[in-house]
Order: structure tokens, then C-alpha cells, then sequence
């Protein structure tokens, strides 16, 4: 009985040990994301948001995360192969950034909005606090890596 006693500690204390091993240390997974991110004017930017030509971010900083291809820039609407909105809370033509004139808060990001300024199913740019449903890419890396993360998904 005591041999069985202390060969269950043993294990015990193996799978202890094992799951410490694995366990990703919090102080370090905090100290990646710190590395990862620059904080400037207000706002945080991952990795190489601060190269050149992603200079000024509101401008030139939007991309797909998925795949990283360039969005084009908002201060020109040509080549935009997705359908701004014409309208927005100010009426004017997205993008507008117009959040930023009334509350200086930045409309860094964009949204599809179903024809919430009467306008219809249309691109408008927002600002990053508003809660949005995401739109996904339909990669095969994203969505092998999707299938493999929830297996009980079923992702086709």
C-alpha cells in the first residue's frame, strides 16, 4: 500500500511538474506583447505598424491581419474595390473620420454598415471602440488553423 501511495505522489507530482512546464509564464507572455507594441498618440500599434510607408496610420495604416495586404489609403477613395458609404453620421462621404473632429477619437477602423445611414450594405470608417461583428477572410491558412483550433466547429 505505501509503495502504491508513493508511486501516486510520484505521478502526482510529474503531471505537476509537466503542466508547469507547458504552461505559458504570464510575466512573459505580458513582456511579448509589450515588445510587440508601440504605444503613440494614444494608441497602441503591433509590430510594424511604425514603418514608412504605413505612415500616417489613418491614411496608410489599414490592412487585412489576416494576410496583411494593404488596404488602400483613405484620403482617396480610387482603387477601393469595396463601396464606401456616400453618407455617415455627418453626412458626408466615407471615409470621413468624423469621430475624430467631434470626440478626438480616431475612426481607425473599418466596418460594413446594413444601411444604418440609409445608404445600404456600404463600407464606413469607425472608431476601434465600436463593438462590430468581424468579417474573416476566406483563406486556407486561416481557415486550416480555424479547423485545427475547433475541431467541433465542422468548418467546411
Amino acid at each position: 500500500m505505501l509503495r502504491i501511495s508513493v508511486l501516486l505522489a510520484v505521478l502526482v507530482g510529474v503531471a505537476v511538474a509537466q503542466r508547469q512546464l507547458i504552461r505559458p509564464d504570464p510575466q512573459a507572455c505580458k513582456n511579448r506583447i509589450k515588445h510587440a507594441t508601440t504605444f503613440r498618440n494614444g494608441h497602441y500599434y503591433f509590430f510594424s505598424c511604425d514603418r514608412p510607408d504605413l505612415q500616417p496610420p489613418i491614411v496608410n495604416g489599414w490592412f487585412w491581419s489576416g494576410s496583411s495586404a494593404r488596404i488602400s489609403p483613405t484620403n482617396s477613395t480610387s482603387g477601393w474595390r469595396g463601396g464606401w458609404s456616400r453618407t455617415g453620421g455627418s453626412g458626408r462621404p466615407q471615409p470621413d473620420n468624423r469621430e475624430f473632429t467631434e470626440t478626438r477619437t480616431d475612426e481607425s477602423c473599418i466596418a460594413i454598415l446594413n444601411n444604418f445611414y440609409n445608404d445600404g450594405i456600404v463600407w464606413h470608417d469607425v472608431a476601434c471602440h465600436h463593438v462590430k461583428p468581424w468579417v474573416c477572410e476566406d483563406s486556407e491558412e486561416l481557415l486550416r488553423f480555424a479547423r485545427f483550433t475547433y475541431p467541433e466547429a465542422q468548418i467546411p
